[in-house]
């Protein structure tokens, strides 16, 4: 009967000493847990941030399309009316101005 004994006192002990073990870990790893939280948590600030940077810049670069497709109508339709303006002025000179003419 001792034998049965000293084995449930060996597997209280074991357990003791496991759960007295579990504890000391914890309380070491807690710091270096809190320190892994912080750093988690500065750099998801710092993604938010690059984040709302990046919508920023797709915003800019929206109106700079938007403006230069602008200055390009812009400028293709003064290009396509000076392209035509030798033609206009050549019509009008085709037409008799008769005190124009007569010098």
């Amino acid at each position: 009967m001792f034998i049965v004994y000293a084995s449930i006192a060996v597997i209280v002990l074991a357990i003791v000493f496991f759960i007295i073990s579990a504890v000391k870990t914890l309380k070491q790893a807690q710091p270096s847990i809190e320190r892994l939280n912080e750093t988690n948590s500065r750099l998801q600030h710092k993604v938010n941030v690059l984040k709302n940077e990046t919508d920023a810049l797709k915003v800019q670069q929206e109106r700079l399309q938007e403006d230069f497709e602008f200055k390009k109508g812009v400028f293709t339709s003064l290009i396509s009316s000076v392209k035509e303006t030798p033609k206009v002025i050549t019509k009008w000179w085709k037409i008799k101005i008769p005190f124009i003419h007569k010098l």
